[in-house]
C-alpha cells in the first residue's frame, strides 16, 4: 500500500510538472514567433517604402500588402521547427545511438539509403522552388483581379464590363490551376521515389534481421 501511494502521488506531481513545462514551452515559442514575426514585417515593411514609384505602378496595393504581411507564414515556420522538427531531431538521435549499441551492421544497412533519400529530396525541393516566384505572381494576379474588379464595381456596372472582367479572371485563375496541378504530379512523383527507399530500407532490415534470427536457432540446434 505505501508503494502504491507513493506511485500515485509521483505520477500526479509529474503529470503536472509535465503539464506546467508544456505551458511554459508554449508560452516561450510564442514570444519567440511573435518577435521573428515583427521583424520580419517591419522590415519587409520598411524596404517596400523604400523602393521606387515605378515598382509600386505595375503592382495592386492589395496584393503588395498580403506579401508584407506574412504572419500565418512565419508563425507556421516557426511552430513547425519548434513543436515538429526539433522534437523529431532529438527523438531520431536517441533512437540511432541506441539502433548502433543493439546492432551495428543493421544500423549500417538501415541508414545506408538516406543519402539516395535526402538527394530525392533536395533534387525536388530545387525543383518546386524553381519556379516558385512565378507561381505565387499568378495567384496574387487572381487575388489582384478580383479586388480591383470589386473595388471599381461602380465602373465595371456603367460600362458593362462584367463578362469582360469573369473573363480576365478565368485567364488568369487557368494558369494558375494549370501550374498547381503540374506542381503537385511533380511532388507526388519525388514523394513516390521517396516512399519506395524507404520500403527497400525496411525489406533491407527485415530480411538480413531474419537471416540473424534463422542463424542463431541453427547454432542452437
Amino acid at each position: 500500500m505505501t508503494t502504491l501511494l507513493w506511485a500515485v502521488a509521483l505520477l500526479f506531481v509529474a503529470s503536472v510538472i509535465g503539464y506546467g513545462l508544456k505551458l511554459l514551452g508554449d508560452n516561450m515559442n510564442v514570444r519567440l514567433s511573435c518577435g521573428i514575426e515583427q521583424s520580419f514585417i517591419q522590415n519587409t515593411f520598411g524596404h517596400v517604402l523604400r523602393l521606387p514609384l515605378g515598382f509600386f505602378a505595375k503592382r495592386s496595393s492589395g496584393a503588395l500588402s498580403k506579401q508584407i504581411n506574412q504572419q500565418e507564414e512565419v508563425s507556421g515556420i516557426v511552430n513547425g521547427f519548434s513543436q515538429q522538427i526539433l522534437p523529431e531531431i532529438i527523438t531520431l538521435s536517441g533512437i540511432i545511438v541506441i539502433m548502433f549499441w543493439q546492432n551495428v551492421t543493421l544500423t549500417f544497412i538501415s541508414l545506408a539509403l538516406i543519402p539516395f533519400y535526402l538527394f530525392i529530396a533536395v533534387r525536388s525541393a530545387n525543383k518546386l522552388e524553381s519556379g516558385l516566384a512565378g507561381y505565387y505572381e499568378q495567384w496574387e494576379e487572381v487575388s489582384a483581379r478580383i479586388q480591383d474588379a470589386l473595388g471599381g464595381i461602380k465602373t465595371v456596372k456603367l460600362s458593362g464590363a462584367e463578362k469582360r472582367e469573369v473573363i480576365r479572371l478565368q485567364k488568369a485563375a487557368d494558369g494558375a490551376y494549370a501550374d498547381y496541378i503540374k506542381r503537385s504530379k511533380l511532388a507526388h512523383r519525388y514523394i513516390f521515389w521517396e516512399s519506395v527507399l524507404t520500403r527497400v530500407s525496411s525489406t533491407l532490415v527485415l530480411g538480413y534481421g531474419g537471416y540473424l534470427t534463422l542463424e542463431s536457432k541453427a547454432d542452437t540446434w
